[in-house]
């Protein structure tokens, strides 16, 4: 069946006339969480009224605001959350469509209760890597069901683009084609980037020169190579004074060198994926758990868990990053996390991680990041915001199979798994997708 097909699609406003959706139940908001309804105008995808439960409505105010769908309990709806990390695979040459394209990717998404993504510009064989690819990737993008942000690569020789995009640095080489030989030939392209938004995949290619010849991938990219890398990118940061994010943090003393930096004022963010949250390098099996940065150690895994559950990593994000089941029985890094973004944040709630923290690295710090390349307002549930939300259930337990996965590439890492909560419906600027509803 069709993904439309196969989802209950559901945008039927008793409200039709206004093109109004109308949702009621419990938010989740940056200033604090409440009871009430949001009214979504369809045609827009903005939010144009919230009203709380304390709000007094007129008769007629009442009547106007009778939901569409009302969420109730254990439900909690979240400004949509936006995954900042994602290898949709797609580019003009249709090479590696079948791994993912941006239509499956979206649905993927939407399966994870994800409303839009940045999307990597390592693309194979044709890297955005120059102002011609971004805007050929941009019209791809435009087959997505949610809201996507393309990325563009930092290239030796490369300069900034001129036009208000994200650029993405690999310091060594990981997929693709792009990357540099040699840690010293970094700086004298970054000190062109003064200023910019630069995002950091940081492997030290000189210490992965080193290791090459090791017998294991773990080996071949030591935690070594993350933590040089890092020491490098936070230097040329703060000396270029560049707007600086750390990509899929993997290790605890690299956690360590990024607080210090913010503490002597280093503009820079950092992110971490539920690979490096979950797995450790004993779980790696077959290929299917190789991933660049690797998986560490489990007190590298539990550092990170204790630093984003205190709210000190900006960003949760996938690294979604899909191969054929075929190509990873081979041995390739790449791991899909999209369809089980949400459902891992049920685990995470599970775990302890409070609401505030869910709302800041899963919606309001990728919105902040999203409104700046986007010049519209995500991640607040308020009138003139983009009307896009995730409804999580915090209780029905859910068992990740494989015949509930979205992404074409046709596998989890977490199949098996039970997550104690499930997501309700995901709406994209208006629109309800849900099993549920």
């Amino acid at each position: 069946m069709t993904f439309t097909e196969e989802y209950s699609i559901q945008n039927n406003s008793k409200n039709s006339k206004m093109s109004n959706l109308v949702i009621a139940g419990n938010f989740v908001g940056h200033k604090g969480n409440f009871s009430g309804k949001v009214v979504i105008n369809t045609e827009t995808g903005l939010i144009e009224r919230v009203s709380r439960l304390e709000d007094r409505l007129s008769e007629d105010e009442y009547r106007e605001l009778i939901p569409d769908y009302h969420f109730e309990f254990p439900n909690l709806i979240f400004p949509g959350f936006i995954d900042i990390h994602v290898h949709a695979r797609e580019d003009e040459s249709q090479k590696q469509s079948y791994k993912e394209d941006f239509f499956t990717a979206s649905q993927a998404a939407i399966n994870g209760g994800v409303v839009g993504f940045f999307d990597m510009p390592n693309n194979d064989p044709i890297p955005v890597t120059n102002l011609e690819t971004w805007q050929r990737k941009k019209e791809l993008v435009e087959k997505s069901l949610v809201d996507v942000v393309p990325y563009y690569a930092i290239m030796p020789g490369s300069v900034p683009f001129e036009i208000n995009a994200p650029a993405k640095i690999y310091m060594g080489h990981s997929v693709g084609n792009i990357g540099f030989e040699r840690d010293e030939d970094i700086e004298e392209v970054l000190s062109q980037y003064e200023g910019k938004f630069v995002a950091f995949h940081c492997e030290s290619p000189n210490v992965m020169h080193e290791h090459e010849s090791a017998a294991t991938h773990e080996q071949k990219r030591p935690m070594r190579a993350e933590v040089e890398a890092i020491k490098q990118a936070l230097r040329l940061i703060e000396k270029y004074d560049l707007e600086g994010h750390i990509c899929h943090l993997s290790t605890a003393e690299g956690f360590k060198l990024i607080r210090q930096a913010k503490d002597r004022g280093v503009r820079v963010t950092s992110e971490v994926s539920p690979n490096h949250l979950y797995f450790t390098s004993k779980d790696r099996i077959d290929g299917f758990l190789q991933v660049n940065p690797p998986l560490r150690t489990k007190k590298n895994r539990r550092a990170l868990m204790r630093a984003f559950s205190l709210g000190q990593i900006e960003y949760l994000a996938t690294d979604h990053a899909p191969h054929s089941i075929e190509e990873n029985e081979k041995g390739i890094s790449g791991i899909p996390g999209l369809d089980t973004y949400g459902y891992f944040v049920t685990l995470l709630m599970h775990m302890g991680v409070d609401e505030s923290i869910i709302l800041k690295t899963c919606s309001y710090n990728p919105s902040l990041l999203a409104s700046r390349f986007t010049g519209e307002k995500y991640g607040k549930i308020e009138e003139g915001y983009v009307g896009s939300l995730t409804v999580i259930n915090t209780w029905n337990k859910t068992e990740i199979t494989r015949d509930m996965l979205k992404t074409k590439c046709g596998w989890s890492p977490f199949e098996g798994l039970v997550f104690p909560g499930r997501i309700e419906a995901t709406i994209v600027r208006g629109k309800v997708y849900s099993n549920f509803v």
